[in-house]
């Protein structure tokens, strides 16, 4: 039987919250999810998530999916990555614990953790004129309603933070979980497009759903 879509003019603004550390500590945000043990925090350039990252990128199950993450993906590729992730999500998170606007808009929230490990990521970006979203989640922590879950809470933060009224998302046609997420959420599907695919996952074209979500 179909899950009835979220309901978003119930859905709060999620609090953030700020573990208390000693003095000479930098917190760390994060987000509470609903689910025990499963956070959304901003990245973090430690070895553990690095191997994380390395080894989702390269799980072709995953991989498959992920039309602009390099295959076969690097520790390099982490790296770059990383390097563009972090300082602006230092600055969001400098602002936020201030009580400043977020200027530039930015969500720093983009990790997905059950038990402080990584187990996924999910992103709000800003992409020729609108807010997009996208994520991914290891597959031992798939079926458990736990990337629905996390993303609710992304979107209601940055609906609220950020501003945006609709939010963006592509999901490829055979892509079925990502789809019934999608459904959950209450995007719908306004079109499919044939896109290009990059020479290192495979080429070709693949039909690719477009989908959006007014808040």
């Amino acid at each position: 039987m179909p899950s009835t879509p979220v309901d978003w003019s119930s859905i709060a603004t999620p609090k953030v919250q700020w573990p208390q550390t000693s003095e000479d500590e930098v917190p760390e945000p994060y987000l509470e999810t609903g689910i025990e043990g499963v956070t959304l925090t901003p990245h973090r350039s430690d070895n553990a998530d690095i191997r994380t990252m390395i080894i989702m990128s390269n799980t072709p199950s995953l991989a498959r999916w992920s039309f602009r993450r390099m295959y076969p993906y690097e520790k390099t590729d982490a790296l770059v990555w990383l390097l563009h992730q972090i300082p602006p999500a230092v600055r969001a998170t400098t602002q936020l614990q201030a009580g400043l606007p977020l200027s530039p808009k930015h969500c720093p929230f983009n990790v997905m953790r059950k038990d402080g490990q990584f187990i996924g990521d999910c992103d709000l970006f800003h992409a020729e004129g609108e807010w997009r979203l996208g994520y991914t989640v290891h597959p031992d922590y798939h079926n458990k309603g736990i990337c629905t879950a996390a993303v609710k809470q992304l979107i209601a933060w940055g609906r609220d933070n950020i501003g945006f009224k609709q939010l963006t998302a592509h999901a490829e046609e055979a892509n079925g979980p990502s789809q019934a997420v999608l459904k959950k959420l209450g995007f719908r599907k306004e079109d499919v497009e044939s896109q290009e695919w990059p020479e290192y996952h495979g080429g070709g074209h693949r039909d690719v759903g477009i989908w959006r979500l007014d808040l």
